[in-house]
């Protein structure tokens, strides 16, 4: 009689068989696509994931955090996110001053339907990092390979900071929306999509869209361009 192994070790035995989903080394554990955090308690079951190293599932946590509780703040965003807010980010923000501090660094009260918020200066260089890993774990649980190429970031649902912050108006961050959505994009599946859903639109090699949506209703795209950034996308 032969006695199976346990799912878990399994598990494990083959992600160490395999490379990271980001770069050449073996792949000692398991990264989801978005983190983990992204998700409440009770919907973290049967979620993507991908074969990774420990500095690409582990080593970028802070900004993970720094960039979930920035999504899950968006006005856009629909109950899940609304609960997410209360039952993870206020304690993410009374536990860490620092996140806390860097985050409200520049921020400007507004009024919205009477009600008073305020519009906050994303960090493109701990969001876009993030973002982009997380088009890349995507790609490979698509398509069975690393991204080669790179990736442009667009957050088609927050503020152009020229506005936000200058009351400049903007002309452009529409045109760009309304051509984004336009794109078939195709739906996959995500299993909790009232948390994480994405549309991918793909030609060929770099020539991909990824339309990234948290929590119903924040959107973030991601674009793939050629490496050496010499060639037009289309």
């Amino acid at each position: 009689m032969i006695v199976a192994k346990n799912t878990q070790t399994m598990k494990r035995q083959k992600a160490i068989n395999e490379t990271c989903y980001m770069c050449d080394r073996p792949a000692t554990t398991r990264e989801h696509a978005p983190p983990l955090s992204f998700f409440p308690e009770n919907k973290r079951h049967n979620l993507i994931t991908v074969p990774s190293c420990y500095t690409h599932n582990v080593g970028n946590s802070v900004d993970v955090e720094y960039v979930r509780n920035i999504v899950v703040t968006d006005i856009h965003t629909n109950d899940i996110g609304r609960e997410m807010f209360s039952a993870k980010v206020r304690k993410s923000y009374a536990r860490g001053h620092k996140l806390r501090r860097s985050t409200f660094r520049k921020l400007r009260p507004v009024l919205i339907g009477g009600r008073e918020t305020a519009v906050v200066q994303i960090s493109e260089r701990r969001l876009n990092p993030i973002i982009r890993a997380i088009a890349c774990a995507l790609y490979f649980h698509d398509f069975g390979e690393q991204f080669q190429h790179r990736w442009s970031i667009y957050r088609a649902t927050m503020l152009a900071d020229s506005l936000a912050f200058n009351d400049i108006p903007d002309n452009i961050n529409p045109e760009i929306r309304a051509v984004l959505r336009s794109v078939p994009t195709a739906d996959r599946d995500t299993n909790q999509p009232e948390v994480f859903k994405y549309g991918v639109y793909r030609l060929v090699e770099h020539r991909i869209i990824y339309r990234l949506v948290f929590y119903g209703g924040v959107d973030i795209y991601a674009i793939g361009l050629p490496k050496e950034g010499t060639d037009d996308w289309i």
